[in-house]
């Protein structure tokens, strides 16, 4: 029988005993991932309930959800959330990608084509509620962008061969597809400058910056709405074009507007130096074409790490003093680098240090918008509040482009970013911090009141 344990709450005593000389790990292994191959092929064939649950010790609150896994007539497989009772923690606050990992707790994690994806290594023999195991540790060699893998032990009993028992975490890689985005066109504009002519080749990167809308709606077409999406669309009343003004009624206007002014200086400031960037490299710092991309590569390495730093930071210290100290830091950073004299040895290296400051806000945006308003509005105040901050953060590299006519080009591309970090500064200021924060607080009754921040969940785990 397969247990579930949660790392926050839960742990099983299991009493060590000697490992027998004949064991053979290798051939453990390759027995019981043909076990899991064969339960997950025969438990896609079924339909069933699954119900899970987390609770508090000690008393606390619980959350609780149980789903139907069905067939449509179409024959396709879908999940059906049957039962979902107020959620009632007071200890611990479940974001949404808590909620989905929950939902989710991978059941099969080794099987026969997952193996080679993994290092395993056997730890020894222990007893599990009186079965002897023998416990397997099991780590990802790599993460590839958009895969879920597991991280932990295993208990696999020593009879049958199969695993009774897991327990570690789903881990993941987060998404960075900006930051490669960024690499391909940096290589793409070093190619092109170093082959046509300069009156040609911005024309033909403008062309190929074409493909990737393109390829958007290719994608969009062949993306189905969750099941879950679908029954709510066709059981909500309809929506009005006045819902497009929700974000702008009583309880959320100013925080709207604080939100707006935030995001229009993180995105000033970027717009200012990353447009600009290449222009004063190559007329200030009087580099090549070629030079100018390798010196874009660089600063995209930084930025890729700034993405990773970011995500970590925003669970680690909140979303709040994420964005405070990469503001802050933007703002040090980019005077440094526009103003500091220095040859371009340096320059180039310090590209590295100035986009992980420069870019690690921008990873918690997404969560701490979403933790500021109610279910109603989310969707419309969220898309509002990113869209017209990054309206208003366009003026920045406009002003510059004005500006540099009378002043120097990195002195007006520093002052800029300087004026868009300090607006972010000032609006994080009076903005709360949003990290362990209830959505339920959020609803009906406590819009624009929500309690203040609560223990947020570590790491979600995987276990059975």
């Amino acid at each position: 029988m397969r247990v579930i344990v949660l790392s926050a709450a839960f742990a099983a005593v299991c009493l060590p005993i000697w490992a027998a000389d004949d064991v053979n790990p290798e051939d453990i292994i390759r027995r019981f991932a043909a076990k899991e191959l064969e339960f997950q092929q025969a438990r896609n064939n079924y339909t069933y309930r699954q119900s899970v649950k987390l609770e508090e010790t000690n008393g606390g609150g619980k959350w609780e959800e149980v789903d139907d896994i069905i067939f449509t007539p179409e024959g396709k497989r879908i999940e059906k959330v049957i039962y979902a009772p107020v959620i009632s923690l007071r200890q611990i606050s479940l974001s949404p990608e808590d909620v989905s990992d929950l939902r989710n707790v991978q059941p099969f994690v080794l099987t026969t084509p997952e193996i080679p994806s993994y290092d395993i290594q056997y730890l020894g023999k222990e007893k599990v509620d009186d079965i002897g195991c023998y416990t397997f540790s099991v780590k990802p060699k790599k993460m590839v962008t958009g895969k879920r893998y597991f991280e932990g032990e295993i208990w696999v009993d020593d009879r049958d061969l199969q695993i009774v028992k897991s327990y570690g975490r789903g881990v993941g890689i987060v998404q960075t597809g900006w930051a490669v985005g960024w690499g391909a066109s940096a290589l793409i504009y070093t190619a092109l400058y170093a082959l046509l002519p300069e009156a040609i080749a911005w024309r033909a990167l403008f062309a190929i910056g074409l493909l990737p809308a393109v390829f958007v709606f290719w994608i969009r077409r062949h993306i189905d709405e969750p099941e879950i999406f679908r029954e709510t669309q066709r059981t909500r009343p309809a929506i009005g074009v006045a819902h497009l003004f929700s974000a702008f009624r009583g309880p959320h206007l100013w925080t709207t507007v604080k939100v707006s002014l935030m995001v229009a200086g993180a995105q000033g400031g970027g717009y200012a130096l990353g447009i600009w960037m290449p222009t004063w490299l190559r007329t200030v710092r009087g580099l090549s074409a070629t030079d100018t991309g390798g010196f874009l590569l660089i600063q995209i390495l930084g930025a890729l790490i700034g993405f990773l730093l970011g995500t970590y930071l925003s669970d680690a210290i909140g979303r709040r003093w994420t964005f405070l100290w990469s503001a802050i830091g933007s703002l040090i950073m980019v005077l440094v680098y526009m103003l500091v004299p220095m040859n371009n040895e340096i320059l180039f290296f310090l590209g590295i240090p100035l986009n992980i400051v420069l870019l690690m806000k921008f990873p918690p945006m997404g969560p701490f918008m979403t933790e500021l308003y109610p279910t109603a509005v989310r969707g419309t105040a969220q898309g509002f509040c990113y869209n017209a901050g990054r309206a208003i953060g366009s003026f920045f590299p406009a002003m510059v482009g004005f500006v540099s006519q009378v002043l120097p080009l990195g002195a007006t591309i520093a002052v800029f970013s300087a004026v868009a970090s300090g607006i972010m500064i000032v609006m994080l200021f009076v903005l709360p911090e949003t990290r362990g924060r209830s959505l339920e607080s959020l609803e009906v009754g406590t819009a624009g009141a929500a309690g203040a921040p609560r223990m947020a969940l570590g790491p979600s785990p995987t276990a059975r």
